[in-house]
């Protein structure tokens, strides 16, 4: 369907605002640049001694080095992020078997330690159970009446 001359002009109108728009903000832009050189261009006009005059050739020199700076800087670092990650990733897998012989000596420790229990438990009862007078024989020979008891004459067996 073929266009209106309406719908073109609107369409121009438009772009033209469009396109002022575009060069209001490029105007403030360039403005806004202006008045920061012209501020410091009145610092260095007023001794600031934050600034620093600088020839164009070490400038030069200067735009040199940090374009050598951004083409070595990220083989550098990936480089280096490289080697430390793969440090990293051992790192991590030698803590996590650490981890696991730290849960496995905790486990043996506390087998021995129910095992000591049981043994303690088992010597206190034995201990409870031989508590009860023995009967001791004297090593000499004894009158035929007497029992040694604990290492003591105690009583006389009478005949009968």
């Amino acid at each position: 369907m073929p266009r209106t001359m309406s719908e073109d002009c609107n369409s121009l109108a438009s772009q033209a605002i469009d396109l002022v728009k575009q060069v209001k903000h490029n105007f403030q832009t360039v403005m806004k640049e202006w008045n920061d050189v012209k501020a410091v261009h009145d610092q260095v006009l007023k001794g600031d001694p934050t600034l620093v005059t600088v020839s164009k050739k070490d400038l030069d020199r200067l735009g040199r080095e940090v374009k050598m700076l951004k083409q070595f800087i990220p083989k550098v670092l990936n480089s280096e992020f490289t080697a430390s990650y793969a440090k990293l990733d051992s790192t991590e897998q030698d803590l996590e078997r650490a981890q696991v012989e730290i849960e496995n000596v905790h486990a043996e420790k506390e087998h021995w330690k129910a095992r000591y229990q049981n043994a303690a438990t088992e010597c206190d009862s034995e201990k409870e159970t031989l508590a009860c007078p023995m009967i001791w024989w004297h090593p000499q020979p004894a009158p035929a009446n007497e029992i040694w008891i604990l290492g003591t004459v105690t009583s006389s067996i009478s005949e009968t």
